[in-house]
């Protein structure tokens, strides 16, 4: 079982309301969470990034395509890798 906290949804909208660009990055690949990241990606309007065993390097790549350094970036998530974003 997995899920969202309205207040997540809420402070990313929030987010995106103040100008920021929020993308997810999913690093589990099964049914459950592949559906989430569906229904966020719809209700959010944001970009999700599956990233891979190292997702670091996926981050990396996200932020030169933006053209965006490290102080511009905001991460939150699990202690598991499941969503994170920014």
């Amino acid at each position: 079982m997995m899920c969202v906290h309205s207040r997540d949804t809420t402070g990313l909208w929030m987010l995106q309301n103040d100008g920021a660009e929020v993308v997810l990055l999913t690093s589990r690949d099964d049914p459950v969470t592949q559906s989430l990241s569906g229904k966020l990606e719809t209700m959010l309007s944001c970009e999700v990034v599956d990233v891979g065993d190292e997702p670091l390097k996926d981050v990396q790549a996200v932020m030169e395509q933006r053209k965006i350094s490290w102080k511009n970036v905001a991460y939150m998530g699990e202690e598991l890798p499941s969503f994170s974003y920014f």
